[in-house]
């Protein structure tokens, strides 16, 4: 397995927001994101498929172990029924789901300094729509995603989900 660098990259979801308040519902979103194909047209191999869904370097003492951690397998079928389960399951005329009156509309903040938070949230698009999602992708620099989203006061924080990466040391 080739290695990119000790470090990390993540989306962020804003749960205090109501379409992602429930765990079922960012559960779902992770199965409709083919993860195997985003590693194939972004980095050409699907070696890093293998480190899972951790939070922490597998090179860190605090790596969980493989066999901890849920692959989120590309399945649109699943994610389909758990946002039916999860109470979304009614769809306005465009076909993006309901509950309650609101529609599962999300914002996604990507920064533009590297590639791979844009081929990301473009295959989310995609993908997303299949099952109802609308979803918008708000492009901008590094530090304006930092700003709206880690360094943004509590209550203020007027965004769905984000992307950002950050290189370590080994520890």
């Amino acid at each position: 397995i080739s290695y990119l660098a000790n470090g990390y990259t993540f989306m962020c979801f804003n749960t205090t927001r109501p379409t992602l308040e429930q765990k079922e519902v960012r559960q779902a979103l992770l199965y409709a994101l083919d993860r195997r194909s985003f590693l194939m047209n972004e980095y050409g191999s699907l070696d890093l498929v293998s480190l899972g869904m951790a939070p922490i370097s597998k090179t860190s003492w605090a790596y969980p172990g493989d066999d901890e951690l849920n692959a989120y397998e590309f399945d649109l079928d699943k994610a389909n029924q758990m946002l039916d389960d999860a109470g979304w399951d009614q769809r306005d005329s465009d076909g993006v789901r309901m509950k309650d009156g609101n529609r599962m509309d999300l914002h996604w903040l990507v920064y533009t300094e590297a590639t791979w938070p844009g081929t990301l949230s473009s295959m989310a698009y995609d993908s997303w729509k299949q099952i109802g999602v609308n979803l918008v992708v708000d492009m901008m620099d590094f530090n304006t995603v930092a700003h709206e989203t880690m360094d943004a006061e509590p209550g203020k924080k007027n965004f769905d989900i984000y992307t950002m990466g950050f290189s370590l040391s080994l520890d």
